[in-house]
């Protein structure tokens, strides 16, 4: 699969070396991982993401679907403070994993353009279901 930075309307370039990653598929889970690294973001701003999973999560109620995303390494981004992580999640229905960091008592806001730089990388995880269904 190939992930790409995006905003929702412009992309990331993308690292022509770094920007596929590989999956196994069991039954309805799937379980990618991937280096994924930008040469420019070009006119990315506001809350970013990334795209391409390949496949597109299930459609269940929005607390019985989350899906994981772990960044187990990730350098040359813009989080302003040491001690950040960054981390996220497949929203329903998509094959997008929204990307976070916890920077908040609270817990995590949105990532955003500014927050990852031209030359910005990430190691992650997703986990996943293609279908969820509750018994």
């Amino acid at each position: 699969w190939s992930g790409v930075i995006t905003d929702g309307s412009n992309d990331a370039t993308m690292h022509s070396s770094y920007n596929t990653g590989s999956y196994t598929k069991v039954g309805n889970m799937v379980i990618c991982s991937g280096e994924f690294d930008t040469t420019s973001l070009g006119s990315v701003s506001g809350n970013i993401s990334l795209k391409g999973l390949p496949f597109t999560n299930g459609n269940a109620a929005p607390d019985e679907n989350r899906a994981v995303c772990s960044v187990g390494y990730a350098a040359a981004l813009n989080l302003g403070v040491a001690g950040y992580a960054v981390s996220g999640y497949v929203l329903n229905n998509t094959s997008v994993v929204g990307l976070y960091v916890w920077d908040s008592a609270a817990g995590q806001t949105a990532m955003q353009g500014s927050e990852w730089s031209d030359d910005g990388f990430a190691v992650l995880n997703v986990i996943y279901f293609v279908n969820y269904f509750i018994w």
